[in-house]
């Protein structure tokens, strides 16, 4: 059997097993250190292994610090997981190096999931805070707290840029980029390096992100508290001043800082007390450059930049001014006095002015809806000497705590006796004494003011007053053995936390979300584990109570109505009663969970333990997931049947119309197939034509050639035969023409003869005629008819020749 055993040195616990029983001893086989332990002091179980790295220390079958502390252990050093939780409050330990978990991928997938769904990460609680103000539409806080060096500043970082992300849009990108640029300004003006601490911030700052009522980031507010105003004027031995100081020396050499005067930060007073100028892997040079980057980008102009730088400076050169007596007058100390009370009052009222204008940056005059508030405030811290600043730093952490008992121990007991339901009682530690010691009447901040109005009140006086009133009658009140000036505070966790008064209002009118941050060694060494300063720590940020009332107690609980309003679909039917709400959620639960252990029913209320919520969001889950798979069904059913009748109407449609386009294309394919056959034929019939002309063309070239060549053979044989008819011809034509001369001559002799014998005949009739008077009448009558028709023509012509 596995035990832890006590070890008084280190103040926690060593792990052994115990291997034999003799008498009333146990010996056991000690794997850490040299242990043994009796019946009388038994030590506490250790869980078995499946258990060993449990996500959610709630979930441990044993729980107590030794198992608490040896869980933290083996996720943060053997599996490199620096977050786990612990009921509603969420373990965070610095691991010393930049891990890649960050990413919007990361951002991504954390969204929208329910916080037990995935490993514990601070974007669950912030999904968490959001899913929260999203669903119940009531504000949220998310509460960073632990020591100085534990990580608070980066992991509210971290949870400011997953709202910007989840909440944001495109159209709301520059709001995101001016949120997250806030950051470098107030890190430079209000972070500086502690011995346990190298960006420590010596401010508290409360930043309301603002959404709309569709949840998107519409602008931010942010309140600070408690400025470390002494800071600027003393630092204590390997510790720094502000930032912004350091960036500002070391970028002397730039152009627009020449009429500044500045130099190293050993030249000057207020940067040289703690002898560490120097931050190890920063350059501050390029951190004023991010710094300014971020001013630009947050809206503030070159001239006010430089008002800030300049302002900054002369707090710097003030510093080095030297006060000395003069005429045996005793004013070296008050001077100084007052000159530090100056700049103190200067560069308090220059943050505020930054604070004021980045908050004009951030404001949008859209109306809000509601908010999700980040909570970081730095570190507490004991010095060697504790200032008015440490005590206010270590009342606001009363405060703070106070409220965090209140909505974890507190309320929850008085809500289970005011529902009435089995409960046994937890005792826890309860602050209010020492908050009633500092501000109930007559406590110390009552009897300050009162001895700060006497003519000659001193520290000595209020001092005696607080051990009359308060020494031996408060347990947190007590008295330094050699101090007769000073006075010590018992606080709930022996050491300073964060918060402040004034923000109590806020934070109890929110739901809020705990992170716990734990610093794992003062070494600063990555992933190494100091169980001593762990659990000191997890002692005093009350992890371990709330380990304690979430195991034993109803961290989870709904009202009848929320209930069946959220559970109503894992009901049967029968197990509703109309008008009965309480009797039908009765008649409900039994069937979902079989322990009735894990439930209790109040008066108005369900109570459940840890776990049993997430169970029945899985079993809702799986209902939701099961009906949305059977309607899934039957919607996709019927739209597998509207799609197949309307893929059927359009496959017909489809169809006629491919069939018409077939149709188409074959009566094309014809008529161009008709066409080309005409072309064909007609082409081969031009072609059969042109060669059949070309055949002609050659045969009758041919034929001529031949025939030419016959004909010339014929024609020289006509030739030969001609030339003898010829001869023949003349022959004969000279011998017919000789006998038609002769013939002719003979018959024109005859002719002549019978023409010559006529003519006589003729000639004597004539002469006979001419001899008679008829014939001369005739002749005479045919002249003058002739000249008649003369004279006629005479007088026209006259007769025209005159007209013209």
């Amino acid at each position: 059997m596995l035990r832890y055993a006590g070890d008084k040195r280190a103040n926690v616990v060593a792990l052994s097993e115990i291997t034999a029983r003799l008498g009333s001893e146990e010996t056991p086989l000690v794997v850490e250190g040299s242990i043994k332990v009796t019946e009388k002091t038994l030590p506490h179980l250790r869980n078995p292994e499946i258990l060993i790295g449990e996500n959610d220390l709630t979930s441990l079958s044993y729980l107590n610090e030794p198992e608490v502390l040896y869980n933290l252990k083996v996720r943060f050093v053997e599996q490199n997981l620096i977050y786990t939780y612990c009921g509603i409050v969420l373990v965070a330990i610095n691991p010393y190096e930049y891990l890649d978990i960050y990413s919007n991928d990361i951002i991504q997938a954390y969204s929208g999931q329910d916080m037990g769904a995935m490993d514990p990460h601070i974007f669950a609680v912030s999904e968490e805070a959001f899913k929260q103000m999203s669903r119940f539409d009531r504000n949220q806080s998310i509460i960073v707290s632990g020591e100085s060096g534990a990580g608070k500043t980066v992991s509210a970082k971290f949870a400011m840029r997953y709202f910007a992300t989840v909440g944001g849009s495109q159209a709301e990108t520059q709001v995101e980029r001016k949120v997250l640029a806030s950051n470098p300004i107030m890190e430079a003006i209000g972070n500086a390096k502690t011995t346990r601490n190298d960006n420590s911030s010596r401010f508290g700052k409360y930043i309301e992100l603002r959404f709309s009522k569709q949840h998107s980031i519409l602008g931010a507010h942010m309140r600070t508290y408690l400025l470390e105003k002494s800071r600027v004027v003393f630092q204590a031995s390997e510790e720094r001043n502000y930032h912004i100081f350091y960036q500002l020396c070391a970028s002397e050499h730039l152009p627009e800082f020449k009429d500044l005067y500045l130099g190293s930060p050993d030249d000057f007073f207020y940067t040289s007390q703690g002898a560490a100028p120097e931050i190890r892997d920063v350059d501050d040079a390029e951190e004023l450059s991010k710094t300014r980057e971020a001013f630009t980008t947050l809206g503030f102009p070159e001239k006010d930049q430089m008002m800030v730088f300049r302002i900054v400076s002369a707090i710097l050169h003030f510093g080095n001014v030297n006060i000395k007596e003069r005429d045996g007058e005793s004013c070296e100390i008050p001077a100084s006095f007052a000159r530090d009370a100056l700049v103190k009052g200067i560069y308090s009222r220059l943050f505020d002015w930054i604070v004021a204008q980045i908050n004009k940056a951030l404001h949008n005059s859209t109306k809000s809806h509601k908010f999700i508030g980040v909570l970081d405030i730095y570190g507490f811290e004991t010095f060697k000497i504790n200032s008015f600043e440490q005590f206010c730093i270590n009342y606001a952490n009363e405060k703070l705590q106070q409220i965090f008992n209140m909505h974890v121990f507190k309320l929850e007991q008085e809500e289970y006796v005011r529902e009435q339901i089995e409960w046994s009682f937890i005792d826890f530690y309860d602050n209010q004494p020492c908050i009633d010691l500092i501000e109930s009447k007559l406590g110390i901040l009552d009897l300050l003011d009162e001895e700060c109005k006497m003519p000659k009140g001193s520290d000595n006086n209020w001092c005696q007053k607080l051990y009359d009133k308060h020494l031996g009658k408060s347990q947190h009140f007590d008295k330094p053995r050699t101090s007769r000036t000073a006075f010590i505070i018992n606080h709930f966790a022996d050491r300073f936390r964060d918060s402040l008064c004034a923000l109590m209002d806020t934070l109890n009118a929110t739901t809020p979300h705990y992170i716990r941050c734990i610093k794992p060694n003062d070494t600063k060494s990555a992933f190494e584990f100091d169980p001593k300063r762990a659990v000191e720590q997890l002692r005093a940020c009350g992890v371990l109570e709330t380990i304690r009332i979430s195991a034993a107690g109803y961290p989870s609980r709904w009202t009848y109505a929320e209930f069946f309003q959220r559970y109503r679909v894992l009901a049967l039917s029968k197990h509703i009663s109309k008008g009965n709400m309480r009797k039908t959620c009765e008649a409900i639960l039994p069937a979902l969970i079989s322990d009735d252990d894990k439930y209790r029913f109040g008066k108005t209320k369900i109570f459940f333990r840890a776990g049993q919520v997430a169970y029945l969001e899985k079993l809702r889950a799986d209902k939701l997931r099961s009906c949305g798979v059977m309607i899934q069904k039957h919607i996709r059913g019927w739209l597998q049947r509207r799609k197949y009748q309307r893929l059927r109407k359009s496959i017909l449609l489809v169809q006629t119309y491919g069939r018409g386009l077939l149709a188409r294309r074959h009566a094309d394919f014809l008529r161009k197939t008709r066409a080309a056959t005409r072309i064909q034929a007609r082409w081969r019939g031009f072609c059969q034509r042109k060669k059949f002309n070309s055949i002609h063309t050659a045969i009758v070239v041919l034929q001529a050639h031949v025939r030419a060549l016959f004909a010339r053979r014929r024609y020289m044989e006509l030739l030969q035969k001609r030339k003898a008819i010829v001869i023949q011809t003349a022959v004969r034509g000279f011998v017919q023409r000789s006998k038609f001369r002769r013939v002719m001559r003979g018959i024109v002799l005859v002719q002549s003869h019978f023409r010559r014998r006529k003519a006589r005949v003729q000639l004597k009739i004539l002469k006979v005629e001419a001899k008679s008077v008829d014939h001369i009448k005739r002749v005479n009558k045919g002249l003058e008819n002739k000249i008649i028709e003369l004279q006629q023509r005479l007088d026209e012509k006259v007769s025209e020749t005159l007209a013209a």
